[in-house]
């Protein structure tokens, strides 16, 4: 039912309402549950550059920075199962001429016949300067920094237990006596692209200390299981790489591999990953221990 107008009013419908939202000079844009674009205003369309008509084109993929699209799904799943009713998010936003811009969003969703749709209203932005990227991001690597993937971890599933999984570099000290920090640098580049690279839809990936790398990451078809998780960083990190600054033949990184269950409902991300750190310590040492 819509609210009775007050006397004098005219009615309000569904064109009504719209039109309200489409004269806003905030950016305001509905989309589905595959983040196609249903409805646009002009300032949503002038913000990233666009024309009105190419604005309802639009989709999340095209809109959102790719390093923020897992982030998107994650949340838009919480909205979609209920388990979340919007509210404020963060996002980096693609303009069409490929610059980036942040911004500061509110989401409210509904369902019409059984159809899920967000209105998200955007209430700041500017550019993105080097700055704020290098305050969340490793220098080396490129992954998230600990800043980086406290904030993240906390907006991406809110509401839902995840896989957390510390992986540390085996050897890696001995291995730079032998041939130097700038070999050992390699192979920690090497190692975070392959976590970097995890298959698993919505991981985040993290260089947590000198060589303990992280990666969080919501249970899927792909990662049934924390025992799965595991395998999967395993997996992608062993693989032979020609290190330039050291022996001639190549060699393949190798990880032990600590997994435990994140529930950010009921503890902080790093209690997880205290004990993830001791389940990865106590297998590094069994592999150490004498057969």
């Amino acid at each position: 039912m819509h609210p009775e107008p007050a006397d004098g009013a005219p009615p309000l419908d569904g064109d009504a309402y719209w039109a309200l939202l489409a004269a806003s000079d905030l950016a305001m844009v509905i989309h589905g549950d595959d983040g196609t674009v249903v409805q646009a205003n002009r300032a949503f369309a002038e913000l990233l550059g666009y024309t009105l008509d190419e604005a309802l084109t639009l989709d999340s993929k095209r809109v959102i920075h790719p390093d923020d699209l897992a982030v998107r799904d994650a949340q838009a799943e919480e909205m979609f199962d209920g388990l979340s009713d919007g509210g404020v998010v963060h996002r980096r936003l693609l303009r069409k001429d490929g610059s980036a811009i942040r911004a500061r969003v509110r989401k409210s969703v509904v369902r019409r016949r059984g159809v899920p749709l967000v209105l998200t209203i955007i209430e700041e932005w500017g550019p993105i300067g080097a700055l704020e990227h290098d305050v969340r991001h490793d220098h080396l690597t490129g992954l998230l920094n600990r800043r980086g993937l406290r904030e993240l971890a906390r907006a991406t599933y809110p509401y839902r237990p995840t896989f957390l999984a510390m992986a540390d570099v085996d050897g890696l000290k001995n291995f730079n006596d032998s041939y130097g920090h700038a070999a050992g640098d390699e192979i920690l580049v090497a190692v975070g692209r392959a976590v970097g690279a995890t298959p698993v839809p919505g991981a985040l990936a993290a260089r947590w200390s000198g060589d303990e790398f992280v990666v969080c990451a919501p249970a899927s078809d792909e990662c049934p299981d924390p025992p799965a998780l595991a395998r999967i960083v395993h997996e992608h990190v062993a693989r032979p790489l020609t290190v330039t600054a050291g022996p001639p033949e190549p060699i393949v990184p190798r990880v032990s591999v600590g997994v435990t269950v994140f529930d950010p409902t009921v503890e902080e991300l790093d209690t997880a990953l205290v004990r993830a750190d001791r389940v990865m310590y106590a297998r590094k040492q069994a592999r150490r221990s004498p057969m």
